[in-house]
């Protein structure tokens, strides 16, 4: 039962990931750049660039097809690790953007 509910919250996790990846990276421009000054970090309108947008969108694209293929492969050992991986590397991103460069707001997702 905790199996099937963990591969489906990594598959679900996965396919929202690839949704947020490809806006940020197949979107235009400005529609990129919007959503990472007014979901992701608190920066300044000049901070956030497109190139910035492109990056993060092709992080978190590489992250989601790595989780999508360990839900899908679940047995396989080095890919559930490689999977678990790019959480802690998500979650080392966001805690230095919050805690180190003050970029992200930690208390309020999603807002300015």
């Amino acid at each position: 039962m905790f199996v099937r509910l963990l591969r489906s919250w990594l598959a679900v996790v996965g396919v929202t990931a690839l949704v947020a990846g490809s806006r940020a990276l197949f979107l235009s421009d400005t529609s990129g750049v919007a959503m990472m000054k007014s979901q992701l970090y608190l920066v300044q309108a000049d901070e956030a660039t497109a190139l910035a947008s492109r990056v993060w969108g092709a992080w978190v694209m590489l992250a989601a097809f790595v989780r999508i293929y360990a839900a899908i492969h679940f047995d396989c050992k080095p890919l559930y690790d490689a999977a678990m991986f790019t959480f802690a590397v998500a979650l080392y991103h966001f805690w230095m953007e919050s805690y180190f460069y003050k970029t992200a707001d930690p208390t309020s997702p999603g807002t300015r």
